[in-house]
């Protein structure tokens, strides 16, 4: 009998390596500082609290239980999936989006370059950049009146 229970202990013992090779291997440990993970993105504490700090301060006057942090961590989450799952989808590669993106980085040049420095800023990048306008090519084109 004690036989038995030996033998039967040494096999599960052997096959329990086994076991181990199918099961899921543990998700790595966060490194410090690190509130979230979604899928290879992580968010820091201190992009959680630089996205408050970007906020109005009425607005910053409600994050400041656990709970509402919390909920803004749960909305950055939701944005990752999103934002993820648009480039899995390959919309960043959609004209409108690039304009959008170039619009939104002009935008932020112009906040912080104003009047003459801009000016000056314009005047160096054309001295710096081929900028090239085909007229012939731009008089054969014509706007096609939208559908009624």
């Amino acid at each position: 009998m004690k036989l038995r229970v030996w033998a039967s202990l040494a096999s599960l013992l052997l096959m329990l390596p086994a076991c181990r090779r199918n099961a899921e291997p543990a998700p790595p440990q966060p490194a410090p500082g690190v509130v979230a993970r979604v899928g290879d993105a992580e968010i820091s504490a201190a992009e959680l609290a630089a996205l408050i700090a970007a906020q109005p301060p009425e607005v910053r006057r409600n994050l400041t239980s656990a709970a509402q942090r919390r909920a803004l961590l749960e909305n950055e989450v939701r944005l990752e999936l999103l934002a993820a799952e648009a480039l899995r989808r390959g919309y960043d590669r959609e004209p409108a989006f690039q304009h959008a993106v170039k619009q939104q980085l002009a935008s932020r040049l112009l906040q912080q370059e104003t009047g003459k420095k801009l000016d000056e800023l314009l005047s160096r990048l054309r001295q710096q950049t081929r900028v090239e306008i085909f007229e012939p090519e731009l008089a054969r084109f014509k706007l096609e009146p939208p559908p009624p």
